[in-house]
């Protein structure tokens, strides 16, 4: 019984046993493929310095299969101490040499920083070369960037109040390019904006307040190139945004030099002033967000626009006086007229955009002709001597001239008569003797105020028969 009993017991644990194997999951039959080996075949050597773009060159070799792509990584990349290279920068390629970009500066002012580049080759089955080549070396760049601004102000401008300012850049990096470009106006902007440098190149600033220092606008750049250095100082453009002086004529009058003390006190717009006339004007000045200290002045339409300045005027006075040399009527005619322009000149060198202005007139003065006697020897009959003119005017009316007429008799004295304006003109003298008589002849237009020709026609006649 004992052994009957042994018997199935041993048949049990054989069953369990077989049972147990059938359970068990197959093995993985072992994985014969041999990874790559990569080979790094031209670059940098060794913690060598090398310019920031570096060609390198790989190969890769695999002694069951063949080697289908690699992959690289750069910096990013950490060797663990188990010989387990981990990281997430792994980039595939099919490539066998690149030429790579590598930043040269840590904080974009220096111009070198250390780089680790590993290569792997990958075979034909997937597995990557667990010991990838490695090399470790020093990127260098030369050349910082340098930004410019393209367009806007020139350095020092004053600009009128509220202005609006386009401002643009460009630049050159001599052994790159440039990326972005980074910019601030102060005291406006807060701090940089970085653009890349083909997607903007302009900012325009709307309606600018006037800065009372004078120098707080400042336009800064600072440019980033493909090694990632930048301009170790921002380029600068500074400008003035400030009110123009405002200036006011007070008073403007002219003195006719040909006819001593003749003073015309007041001209107003549209007057008329005499020829060859001195000018003297005087006018006050203001500016709200600064000092005066300069003037210019033109006459517009006689002196070709030419303007006349005064250092001596440099000074802060509200009220100043100038006199303008002699208005010369034959430069340019009547019927185009003359401006007056006054402006002042702040303590920044801003001129004035809008100075006041009057608008006059230079009369020219009007001329006679004698047309009978017409010289010589002449007879007077009935003791009577007529005498006939022609006058003219080029700016006015032949029949708006007024005539100032004298008689000089050979026995002494002088017969003085004006003809007014409109009447015929001609004049009949009684005549006592024979002899050597002068006539003078002074015509004065109407024209505007009536200023006085300064042209005299004399004529001499001989009377040879006495009244019948």
């Amino acid at each position: 019984m004992n052994r009957l009993r042994n018997v199935a017991v041993a048949l049990v644990t054989l069953l369990a046993v077989l049972g147990a194997r059938c359970e068990a999951p197959e093995l993985l039959p072992p994985d014969r493929n041999r990874p790559p080996d990569t080979f790094l075949t031209r670059g940098p050597d060794s913690a060598d310095v090398a310019f920031f773009r570096v060609p390198l060159y790989w190969r890769g070799f695999d002694t069951d299969g063949t080697v289908s792509e690699w992959q690289f990584a750069i910096d990013d990349t950490v060797v663990r101490p188990d010989a387990v290279i981990v990281g997430s920068g792994w980039i595939r390629t099919t490539k066998t040499d690149s030429v790579f970009i590598f930043k040269a500066s840590t904080s974009g002012t220096d111009q070198q920083r250390d780089h680790r580049f590993f290569i792997a080759s990958i075979d034909n089955e997937g597995k990557p070369d667990p010991t990838p080549a490695l090399l470790d070396f020093t990127a260098r760049t030369f050349a910082y960037p340098i930004p410019a601004v393209t367009a806007g102000p020139d350095e020092g401008d004053t600009l009128t109040v509220f202005s609006s300012v386009t401002l643009c850049w460009g630049g050159s990096d001599a052994d790159g390019e440039i990326l972005k470009m980074s910019y601030r106006l102060d005291p406006i902007d807060l701090g940089f904006a970085t653009v890349p440098i083909d997607s903007l190149s302009c900012v325009t600033y709307e309606n600018l307040p006037s800065n009372g220092s004078r120098e707080s606008y400042r336009f800064l750049l600072i440019a980033e190139d493909d090694a990632g250095s930048r301009n170790i100082a921002p380029v600068e453009r500074r400008f003035v945004v400030n009110h123009d002086p405002h200036t006011l004529i007070n008073r403007f009058y002219s003195t006719q030099i040909a006819v001593p003390n003749y003073v015309d006190p007041s001209i107003a717009d549209g007057d008329t002033i005499a020829d060859s006339s001195e000018v003297t004007f005087e006018w006050s000045s203001d500016d709200v967000d600064g000092t005066i200290e300069g003037a210019f002045w033109a006459i517009d339409g006689l002196q070709s626009g030419t303007i006349f300045s005064d250092p001596g005027l440099r000074d802060s006075a509200d009220a100043r006086t100038a006199t303008y040399r002699p208005i010369i009527s034959n430069i340019r005619g009547l019927d185009e007229g003359a401006k007056l322009l006054v402006g002042s000149v702040d303590q920044y060198g801003r001129s004035e955009g809008s100075p006041d202005t009057i608008f006059f007139f230079v009369n020219f003065p009007p001329s006679v002709v004698i047309t009978e006697p017409a010289g010589g020897s002449v007879t007077a009959p009935n003791n009577q001597l007529r005498v006939r003119w022609q006058g003219s005017d080029r700016d006015g009316p032949t029949n708006a001239i007024e005539y100032d007429v004298e008689l000089f008799p050979p026995q002494g004295g002088s017969v003085f008569d004006v003809v007014p304006a409109g009447q015929l003109p001609q004049k009949i003298y009684d005549i006592s003797a024979s002899g050597l008589y002068r006539i003078e002849m002074k015509p004065t237009d109407r024209q505007g105020l009536g200023k006085s020709g300064q042209k005299t026609v004399k004529l001499v006649v001989v009377t040879t028969g006495s009244a019948q």
